[in-house]
């Protein structure tokens, strides 16, 4: 199948997993018709696609600034994005990667100045019920940075940075706090000691498969591309943003993608 309109707006609509499946695909398979609707759009329908994608960011602060205190979208779409990332364990045979350009590693950052697990643990946790970080928390990566901390070093047990943990877990607050800091967007995630770990994830791809919309906007607006990080520089298993969030049925965070660039 030959997607329709692969070269519209935002992210790249024909890119396919190593299983060969593109987003509309997936959609289908998984019943999500609205999205499946907006991938196969033309230009009329990607123009509605930027306007209604900047009124639901808008609508995502909104609600999910005001939940400070209580639950941020609940437990279950972290633990779900989690696995969304990297495509579960659907992965088949290997696919040529569309770019030769390797991403930024994380692994590339060393290891005796990984963020202070604190940090880490006030963005959240598997039951995802962290409220939004406050000033508390700024103050601490600021000592942390001032005392020749690196913003993007991972924690090797995942392999993952502040930036990837506070977009899995929709902290608007700390990613902002982050990309002021100059984080770098399109890092990507290394193989942590954990077994069982994935690779190649990228915080837009993370924020993505959690749905949260207004973290992906943020990341958007700091140049993160929407695109799949090349699969034999990262290890990721071919998944964009939009498959994460197509897999999810998110149509706010589709749109967004789809009117990015």
């Amino acid at each position: 199948m030959i997607d329709p309109h692969p070269f519209l707006l935002g992210a790249r609509r024909e890119a396919r997993d190593t299983g060969g499946r593109s987003a509309l695909q997936l959609a289908e398979e998984g019943g999500h018709a609205a999205v499946a609707v907006l991938l196969r759009g033309g230009k009329r329908a990607a123009a509605a696609s930027k306007q209604a994608a900047a009124k639901d960011a808008g609508k995502e602060g909104g609600k999910e600034g005001g939940k400070e205190g209580g639950k941020r979208g609940g437990g279950k779409p972290a633990r779900k994005g989690d696995a969304a990332a990297s495509g579960g364990e659907r992965a088949a045979s290997p696919a040529k990667p569309h770019s030769a350009e390797k991403p930024p590693s994380a692994a590339a950052a060393p290891a005796r100045s990984a963020p202070p697990p604190e940090l880490i643990t006030r963005l959240g946790g598997p039951d995802g019920k962290q409220p939004e970080v406050d000033s508390e928390w700024e103050e601490g990566l600021a000592a942390w940075l001032s005392a020749g901390g690196a913003v993007d070093n991972v924690e090797p047990m995942t392999g993952r940075n502040l930036l990837m943990f506070a977009a899995q877990e929709g902290q608007q607050r700390a990613v902002a706090s982050l990309i002021g800091a100059k984080a770098t967007p399109n890092v990507v995630s290394a193989a942590g000691a954990v077994p069982g770990g994935r690779p190649g994830c990228s915080p837009l791809l993370l924020a993505a498969a959690g749905g949260h919309s207004r973290v992906m906007q943020l990341l958007l607006e700091a140049k993160a591309t929407p695109d799949p990080p090349p699969l034999s520089a990262s290890g990721n298993v071919g998944w964009s943003a939009l498959h994460a969030a197509v897999d999810l049925g998110s149509a706010a965070c589709v749109r967004l993608l789809l009117a990015a660039g």
